[in-house]
């Protein structure tokens, strides 16, 4: 008898033990530098020209995405294109994809990705890795597995109808 209820007590443990990200939902997380990163706050505007931007943070970071349309193409995080990520550290230093490293650092800088993936209408998710610089290009912070899920999105199209739309699932 007492093998059996020890049996089921360590069942019951390994069944209750999960992935918080699971369930905290809306969320905003990813790793930066190798390290859990998690926003306790985040926020998603719709412009009238359909340009979207994202913004998470805690009590001393912040992050923010502008792109000029949600798609889920892969959009790319880059020096040259119109969506960017920025992100703001504990010291106020400013990173930013828009900003290329210096060739000292780095002559084939990788390139972000942020890609939306299927959300309820009014809200936003996806996922998202980049490395972002300095103005100077010196200095770089990375982020990898990067998500968000059901950012709540304000602004002009903030109504029933989903921004999402006009693009396809991703699986």
């Amino acid at each position: 008898m007492k093998k059996t209820a020890l049996f089921f007590m360590t069942l019951l443990m390994f069944w209750s033990c999960g992935d918080d990200l699971e369930f905290n939902t809306p969320n905003f997380s990813a790793n930066k530098n190798y390290n859990l990163w998690r926003a306790t706050y985040f926020s998603a505007s719709q412009a009238a020209d359909g340009s979207l931007t994202i913004v998470a943070g805690n009590n001393q970071e912040e992050m923010r995405f502008v792109v000029s349309e949600i798609a889920f193409d892969t959009i790319d995080l880059t020096p040259t294109s119109f969506a960017k990520a920025e992100f703001s550290d504990f010291n106020d230093i400013e990173y930013s994809t828009a900003n290329p490293p210096d060739p000292s650092v780095s002559l084939y800088p990788e390139i972000g990705k942020l890609i939306f993936v299927q959300s309820p209408g009014g809200t936003v998710s996806g996922e998202f890795r980049f490395i972002a610089f300095t103005e100077d290009g010196l200095n770089s912070v990375g982020f990898n597995e990067g998500y968000f899920s059901k950012i709540p999105i304000s602004g002009v199209n903030s109504g029933d109808r989903s921004p999402i739309a006009k693009t396809k699932q991703v699986e």
